[in-house]
């Protein structure tokens, strides 16, 4: 044989093998499509009203074996025990006071809130624009080819407003549209929309979101006869009966929807997800409490309280082949849903979210704390969600603590807290899961520590503008051309690469300056940065704020920065003026990778977020004004800093204006 004819062979063997890799490597990602998402959301049910968490009444068989076929933590909590803001947290990762959603209806006068009244959509109207103004996992996966239904409860106008392909829920106020309408039929009435819909996302090829969140247990009570005479017996009262018949029927809706899905054999690519909104139990359940004779709904410290009986859920994943069956030891939140839903699609999280991806151990593991809060339940403030603040809480380990604040309730369900004086609660919910026994005077270290604990991320979660009292924004940069901006060296270190803002500079130049067009004295200016380069100072590049514009055209250094680590630099008076330097670079990503920031000037005071966490803040009463916003680059060494969505509020300009 020749040395050609042997190369020939060597190329023909190369050549197989390559096409057998490429065959393997095509039918391994045929074999594996987008995993399908059903979500299972109860309405109203206490953390151990179910079989598998150990009630020995009440009978929950499919949903028994659910949880012996997920990731099931028996140890979840919601960000808000009452539907509306509960649900809103579950969409979009976020808490009630970020996203504005604090409680079920906007208040309008003493006594008076927006719950069924004539003025409900007028004052709804602006809290849900801005609420979807905020990512969710709905549109994260419809942008990225999911089929989505929507059924059951849905508070945020119709299933198109949520961002769902198809849905029941119509949200027309002149036909009773408030918290799902249309879609609060399903489970009650027929299952049909929701297999017609797996039918219809199964012949279109398609992955599906399912959103199943049934008007079960949640009154009104009137479950089918034969489950009421099953829990119906001498000692029971009647309210405790029908709940236990209504949470039975609901888990036989479960039974079908997850018999269908087998039936159609999508089990195997289907992750199920299970979660409850809030908790909730019978008035006649404490006789003994003074208080519940004052309130006639439910049960005290349940729904719409921070106690266990109104925070906890469990959580369950199943994803057969994906997700080993185990009950983790290890606590779940509902802002968790959110990154889960997204990793488990193989989809990137928003980098402002703070939950984490329950299927990812070491994540769930190393989680000490969660956090929650609860307002007023039908008196929502949008411009102000502090204002109707009544608790934050927080679970660490065995500990359980309460913090009460004096929010303004102006309605009737002020009932439901106005009796709690007590500034803190402490619970050992371990040895003491039903909050019997509140241990704050024996423990008042840990009521110290914790308390901090709950200041501290309070003040880091309050994020300008995430609330329905969010600003007005417009786009400071269009992807395109630096139109809104002005510099005199565009060409030689600014350019645009494919939507990205890139400013470069060279070891033998100093201060490069692109600055706005327009001059801004308060106002709220959120970008995505990253960087390649650095001074000795580390990520010595920044925003030039309250700098003259003549300061800008000469290259002149000075006058108020914040670079990319949170620090202001304030003109030649020292490095940095904030304190808080070391803390908030703890806050970036490694350099080249994307940060999001938000600055906030309003007077004399400046403000800074990064990644969604407060990073610092600074007060100079020497800058003051209306001054162009300058993207700067250090000079000195070569320094690489892109930027994009850039977008600006002017706070100056009034309530709903922009430039």
């Amino acid at each position: 044989m020749t040395i050609m004819n042997s190369f020939t062979q060597i190329q023909r063997t190369a050549w197989s093998l390559t096409a057998l890799l490429l065959l393997i490597v095509s039918n391994t990602f045929a074999a594996d499509p987008p995993p399908n998402i059903v979500f299972i959301l109860s309405d109203d049910q206490a953390w151990s009203d179910y079989g598998f968490m150990g009630h020995t009444d009440i009978k929950t068989p499919h949903l028994d074996t659910l949880a012996s076929s997920s990731l099931f933590f028996d140890r979840g909590y919601v960000a808000a025990p009452i539907c509306r803001p509960s649900l809103a947290s579950l969409v979009t990762g976020l808490f009630p006071h970020q996203h504005g959603v604090t409680g079920n209806d906007v208040a309008w006068g003493p006594d008076r809130s927006g719950y069924f009244s004539d003025k409900r959509h007028e004052l709804d109207a602006p809290l849900r624009a801005a609420f979807h103004k905020n990512a969710s996992f709905i549109r994260l996966l419809t942008s990225n080819g999911y089929l989505a239904h929507q059924s059951g409860k849905w508070w945020e106008g119709s299933w198109e407003d949520g961002g769902f392909t198809h849905g029941m829920t119509h949200g027309d106020p002149k036909r009773g549209g408030r918290h799902g309408d249309d879609g609060l039929t399903i489970g009650r009435t027929s299952m049909k929309p929701v297999t017609g819909f797996i039918d219809h996302a199964v012949e279109q090829k398609k992955p599906f979101l399912l959103w199943y969140a049934p008007f079960l247990p949640h009154t009104p009570h009137n479950p089918p006869k034969r489950l009421l005479e099953k829990y119906t017996m001498p000692g029971r009262a009647k309210d405790v009966a029908k709940y236990y018949a209504m949470i039975e029927w609901f888990d036989e809706t479960c039974g079908e929807l997850l018999a269908y899905l087998n039936e159609k054999d999508l089990t195997k690519n289907t992750i199920v997800i299970y979660i409850c909104d809030n908790g909730w139990a019978a008035r006649s359940t404490r006789p003994n409490d003074p208080h519940q004779k004052t309130f006639g709904h439910f049960a005290l410290r349940s729904k719409a309280s921070p106690y266990e009986n109104g925070t906890r859920t469990p959580v369950m994943i199943s994803w057969p082949g994906h997700v080993k069956p185990k009950k983790s030891k290890h606590l779940a939140h509902a802002i968790d849903i959110f990154p889960t839903i997204a990793a488990a699609a193989g989809l990137k999280t928003p980098e402002h979210l703070t939950g984490i991806n329950l299927l990812d151990e070491e994540a769930v593991k190393n989680r000490k704390t969660v956090f929650g809060v609860t307002h007023s339940t039908h008196n929502m403030s949008p411009k102000n969600p502090d204002e109707t603040l009544q608790y934050i809480w927080c679970v660490e380990d065995n500990w359980k603590l309460l913090v009460r604040y004096p929010g303004k309730d102006l309605t009737k369900w002020r009932k439901l807290h106005d009796w709690d004086k007590k500034p803190v609660r402490l619970y050992d919910v371990t040895k003491d899961p039903h909050e019997t026994k509140e241990v704050s005077d024996a423990h008042p270290e840990v009521v110290s520590r914790l308390k901090k604990t709950i200041e501290a991320w309070h003040a880091a979660t309050k994020n300008p503008g995430t609330s329905a009292d969010d600003p007005a924004f417009v786009p400071l940069f269009n992807g395109k051309d630096l139109t809104n901006f002005e510099t005199k060296d565009a060409a030689t270190f600014w350019r645009i690469e494919d939507g990205v803002l890139i400013g470069e500079s060279t070891p033998d130049k100093r201060e490069h300056y692109l600055w706005t067009t327009k001059t801004y004295s308060d106002f709220i200016l959120d970008f995505d940065a990253k960087w390649k380069g650095t001074t000795k100072r580390g990520v010595d590049t920044g925003i030039e704020l309250r700098k003259p514009k003549l300061q800008l055209q000469l290259g002149i250094s000075g006058s108020l920065r914040v670079d990319m680590t949170g620090s202001f630099y304030a003109g030649r008076k020292g490095y940095p003026k904030s304190g808080q330097a070391t803390e908030a670079k703890k806050l970036l990503r490694p350099e080249g990778e994307w940060n999001s920031f938000r600055l906030q000037a309003k007077g004399n005071t400046f403000s800074c977020w990064i990644n969604g966490k407060k990073a610092s803040e600074y007060t100079d009463a020497e800058f003051s004004g209306a001054a162009p916003i300058a993207l700067q680059i250090h000079g000195g060494v070569v320094m690489k800093v892109e930027y994009r969505n850039l977008r600006i509020a002017d706070l100056a300009a009034g309530e709903g204006k922009t430039h």
